[in-house]
């Protein structure tokens, strides 16, 4: 029934003798130990277990140090950019290691994002961090706004600026919805390493900035499955005595870092790849000033607000109504409109022109010396090209794209990053019950790539910023007789 397009399948399906439960797992760098910015947690899977890897998350409480009441303060929007590293091992091989994590998350999810979902995620992923709640145990609710223009009657301490966090949206091998199923009867111990993000990944009040984060009570979750099918256990039988291979394709990437460019973005960066499928290449910069902790990235209307009215109730208000609740920043279109941390800024300055002046080319890409494309693309087709990569060109409304990218110049200044494809460009609705490898092969010999940037605007210090790019590649995990691994990547 493979061959049959999906109406003509059927759709009705059973598993008998199919049982799932949830099963905890505690870290091994150190059960109940509270981690701090920088650390490493470990974690080892359940061992001679039928795995769904779709279903491992992380649960912990979140608190900031050093932030002194009344000052605003806070984690990223989205708790899953507080990683830094991610490496996954199996059987002491290395299949994956992503580097500068946070960012890469940060940047494939503007492109898969909603208001409704959004709004879906905020509890527990730190969707909203604008805002904040706590209650008293008679359940009463205090919301409070996290801006630096807030009222006395919105204080902001250690106690409002923790709350319950989940890690569950992963990037990777474990984000694989293809072959999420694995038997660690097949691989052995498969190992989980998060290296933790510094702090300058928070923001906080200029005057008194958090120090650092501590994360209590850190525990994964995973569904284990116990299936008792014949013909499933012949084939994972056959596995393990040399009778076969069995293969799982997963998406990888690789960090690729640059220099550091003051005032102009007029640059050559030249890295190597080696895959066997590379999909694309993600490129951007930082924002010129990334590591130095600043306020939420919110709406700068801050002026129209009064903060000695005597009416202190109005000005909650004025503020939680008009100006500093995200969504309502959006519906006005005000700006920036990151609502997470300067170091997520990806800082385009420099690459685009005035509406009134002739729109100029300014990136090209050259593969093992090969133009690609032949000329040098305007600042309109970058952003074109990054929608086609990300399957949501068509796309009539903003569904796909974070809420706060609302014009080229938000792209230019906030969202910059040239998505460029090679592969085969999928729908993002396209029904894939397959898994399609149509990257540009480098197995044999490893592909020079050269991105070429040219500096369009007037050289301004706001257009600094370190230039980076992440490669998108296919991998191969296979496994073989007597739990050995062999990698494709």
């Amino acid at each position: 029934m493979t061959d049959l397009p999906s109406g003509f399948k059927s759709k009705i399906e059973r598993l008998n003798d199919y049982y799932r439960q949830k099963t905890r797992v505690l870290p091994v760098s150190g059960a109940g130990v509270p981690v701090h910015a920088g650390d490493l947690s470990i974690f080892h899977l359940p061992a001679a277990s039928l795995l769904d890897l779709s279903t491992f998350s992380l649960h912990f409480t979140g608190q900031l140090d050093g932030i002194a009441a009344n000052q605003p303060a806070g984690f990223p929007k989205d708790i899953d950019t507080l990683i830094d590293i991610m490496s996954i091992y199996i059987n002491g091989t290395q299949i994956a290691y992503i580097q500068n994590y946070g960012n890469l998350w940060r940047i494939l999810n503007d492109y898969n994002l909603s208001s409704e979902a959004e709004s879906k995620n905020m509890p527990l992923y730190n969707s909203d961090p604008s805002v904040s709640f706590s209650m008293t145990d008679a359940g009463a609710i205090t919301k409070y706004i996290k801006h630096p223009s807030a009222p006395a009657a919105m204080p902001i301490n250690a106690a409002n600026s923790s709350g319950f966090y989940s890690i569950s949206r992963w990037i990777g091998f474990l984000g694989n919805k293809m072959a999420n199923i694995i038997d660690t009867n097949l691989v052995g111990t498969i190992e989980v390493r998060i290296q933790w993000a510094q702090p300058w990944v928070l923001w906080g009040n200029t005057a008194t900035k958090p120090t650092g984060y501590t994360l209590n009570n850190l525990t994964a979750y995973v569904d284990r499955i116990q299936w008792n099918n014949p013909h499933f256990e012949s084939v994972l039988n056959g596995v393990l005595t040399g009778a076969g291979t069995m293969t799982i394709p997963y998406n990888n990437f690789r960090y690729h870092g640059g220099q550091f460019l003051n005032s102009s973005k007029s640059v050559v960066f030249r890295f190597q790849e080696l895959s066997h499928s590379i999909n694309g290449l993600l490129i951007s910069f930082t924002d010129p000033d990334p590591n130095t902790i600043d306020v939420l990235q919110l709406a700068n209307n801050v002026t129209q607000i009064s903060d000695t009215t005597a009416d202190v109730a109005d000005d909650k208000n004025k503020i939680e109504g008009k100006y500093f609740s995200y969504s309502k920043c959006v519906e006005r279109g005000d700006y920036p409109l990151l609502n997470t941390s300067k170091y997520f800024r990806r800082n385009g300055l420099g690459l685009g022109a005035q509406w009134d002046k002739d729109q100029q080319g300014c990136f090209q890409l050259m593969v093992n010396g090969q133009q690609n494309p032949s000329y040098k693309m305007t600042l309109s087709q970058i952003y074109e090209m990054t929608l086609e990569y990300f399957g949501i060109n068509n796309v009539n409304n903003q569904e796909g794209i974070n809420p706060g990218l609302r014009s080229m110049q938000h792209f230019e200044r906030d969202f910059f990053l040239i998505a460029y494809p090679l592969k085969h460009l999928m729908p993002k609705d396209d029904d894939k019950d397959y898994y399609l490898i149509s990257g540009l092969n480098s197995q044999a010999t490893s592909v020079e790539m050269a991105v070429y940037l040219d500096q369009v605007r007037p050289t301004d210090a706001t257009h600094s910023g370190q230039i980076y790019a992440f490669s998108s590649m296919d991998s191969l995990l296979k496994i073989h007789g007597g739990r050995a691994i062999s990698i494709e990547y």
